[in-house]
């Protein structure tokens, strides 16, 4: 059978997670009526009982993606992206029209390190962008769906749906109900779902497939939804099923106000605009993170090392630390290291002494010089003097990134190097210094701190960072939809809508000619005229309509 195109909107039934197809549909009393818009349109290819759907200018089967494929869909993917930036201009929920999300069934994937904090303080960016991202939805007339996943570390008192909707209720100050999504034996409550101005998923956390990015799974997940908009930064390095399984059934999938901001931020980060720059890293596993090391040696002009990344630094300059701390299978990377920020010249600034515990007496801490630290002491974070020799040398510096932990030990429960650290850099950006904070223990330490944290630059989520740094793909940026980088003057392009629409797509004049002449006989016959290149104003953003073998 032909292939027949089709604006495809798709009903919901969050119980049983079934998928309707129709030219309009009813999600328990909102309407939606097909959509009409050039720039953002998902075609629905219908071959009998099979519905492919074109995403990105590929063709998918429902229900036919594996791992694998999402995988090397996204490697594809980043072959195209901005070299320089490391992303692809993606589509936002900011310039995507607001008017196109009226009578939308909008999935929003929020990030509940952000929104399921015990205390959460409005006034701070990143929980004014997160909330306002499921705000705007709402007030734009869309029915909002919320997915996540979340455990003890976010909120010990929320772990229910029931508990975190009733959380989620007080923030957004709207009616959010829990609703169950992949149970075929339920049967759905639509009196409860009509009372809810917002539903609630159930957590992610509990299902394997999740992770697995499992295409049924990721299909279910998407059944009934319009548009996806993902708000969770921090999974963003991630291939998740609710993050990026699920774009592949989303006929629009944009990035929120919160996930949109981190993303700028995270650009800022290898940018050397101010000079002398320096970054102060700590943190272990050097080994993954050589790669990461190596691009701020070549943007700073200056590195301090602290925590466990100094004591690796630090043996494989011949300087003695405790063995037992030292990172062995890190060895060859940590003097790739030293070797690179020697061969450009780049002062590494080490701590001289350390704060260290008695092994067998845990509530005694003394000072020592680094290279004589006693036996049975460990050391657990830096001392007095070390701070106060990257007071001074960050005193001269015009934008300073800190990433990575302080301590030397995870366990250790004082954050009082942090604290420290966070009142250096409170002096040195009242000289007008830059500062980017990354990690959630850095930046939690700087608000408490810092006089004018809000200048700052922060970013929770040091995973991510670690990631672009290397040099690595974010999946969860790839999956989004793709954006002008400008806007088109349709009025000067196509001045009159009512005439035919021919489209040049450089497959060589044989090819073209060919088809016209195709359409030239099916139009003799009496045919309509429907190839892309008499449709009337049928540019199509994607998959171009003729391939050059």
């Amino acid at each position: 059978m032909m292939a027949q195109i089709a604006h495809c909107t798709t009903g919901v039934n969050f119980l049983q997670g079934a998928t309707l197809s129709s030219y309009k549909y009813s999600f328990h009393g909102v309407c939606s009526k097909p959509l009409v818009l050039i720039t953002y349109n998902k075609a629905c290819l219908s071959h009998g009982k099979i519905a492919n759907f074109h995403r990105n200018g590929e063709i998918s089967s429902l229900g036919s993606w594996e791992v694998s494929s999402n995988a090397a869909s996204i490697s594809c993917k980043a072959k195209d992206h901005d070299r320089e930036k490391g992303f692809p201009p993606i589509q936002t929920l900011q310039r995507f029209p607001k008017e196109e999300l009226s009578a939308k069934v909008v999935m929003v994937r929020f990030d509940s390190s952000i929104l399921l904090h015990q205390d959460l303080d409005e006034s701070v960016s990143k929980i004014s962008n997160a909330l306002l991202t499921i705000k705007y939805i709402y007030e734009a007339g869309a029915k909002v769906v919320l997915a996540s996943s979340w455990t003890v570390k976010c909120n010990s008192k929320v772990l229910s749906e029931e508990t975190v909707a009733e959380f989620l209720s007080s923030v957004l100050k709207l009616k959010v109900l829990p609703g169950k999504c992949f149970y075929e034996h339920q049967q759905p409550n639509f009196e409860q779902v009509e009372e809810a101005d917002i539903i609630l998923l159930e957590n992610l956390t509990n299902y394997k497939q999740e992770l697995a990015n499992n295409s049924e799974f990721a299909r279910r997940l998407a059944s009934g939804i319009d548009i996806f908009v993902n708000d969770s930064f921090s999974t963003a390095h991630k291939i998740l099923a609710s993050t990026v399984g699920v774009t592949q059934f989303c006929y629009a999938c944009l990035a929120g106000f919160y996930f949109d901001e981190c993303l700028a931020k995270l650009k800022t980060i290898p940018e050397c605009d101010l000079s002398p720059s320096v970054a102060v890293v700590g943190g272990g596993n050097i080994k993954d993170k050589v790669k990461a090391l190596r691009v701020l040696a070549a943007k700073c002009d200056g590195l301090v090392f602290v925590g466990m990344m100094a004591l690796q630094i630090m043996h494989v300059m011949g300087k003695p630390v405790p063995l037992h701390l030292v990172e062995h299978e890190g060895v060859k990377e940590a003097l790739e290291i030293v070797s690179y920020a020697e061969s450009r010249s780049i002062h590494m600034l080490l701590p001289s002494d350390f704060l260290c515990k008695h092994n067998h007496l845990p509530m005694q801490e003394k000072s020592f010089l680094a290279h004589n630290i006693v036996d049975g002491w460990e050391p657990v974070d830096l001392g007095s003097n070390s701070f106060n020799e990257i007071a001074t040398y960050l005193s001269r510096c015009k934008k300073i990134t800190w990433i990575g932990l302080v301590k030397v030990r995870q366990s250790h429960q004082n954050s009082g190097g942090e604290c420290k650290l966070a009142c250096i850099l409170d002096e040195v950006s009242q000289n007008g210094c830059h500062i980017t904070i990354v990690g959630h223990t850095a930046c939690e330490a700087a608000l408490q701190i810092s006089r004018s944290a809000q200048t700052y630059t922060m970013i929770e989520h040091a995973s991510v960072v670690w990631e672009y740094l290397k040099g690595r793909i974010l999946p969860g940026v790839l999956a989004m939809d793709r954006a002008y980088p400008s806007e088109i003057e349709w009025n000067m392009v196509y001045p009159d809508p009512s005439q035919p629409l021919a489209v040049d797509i450089g497959s060589g004049a044989r090819l073209v000619n060919a088809c016209l002449e195709h359409e030239r006989q099916k139009a003799s016959q009496g045919a309509l005229l429907s190839s892309p290149l008499t449709r009337h104003k049928a540019m199509h953003i994607g998959r171009p309509l003729f391939h050059k073998e």
